[in-house]
């Protein structure tokens, strides 16, 4: 759970919400980190 925290952190720090242009994510970044991660 540690590594996913920071994981999920770095991917935040480097804009991983992204533009938010377009279609709008049906999942919280960390459900998509997490899905990736898997």
């Amino acid at each position: 759970m540690t590594q996913f925290s920071g994981l999920l952190k770095v991917v935040r720090e480097r804009g991983g919400d992204g533009t938010m242009r377009g279609r709008p994510w049906s999942l919280p970044l960390a459900e998509r980190v997490l899905m990736v991660a898997v």
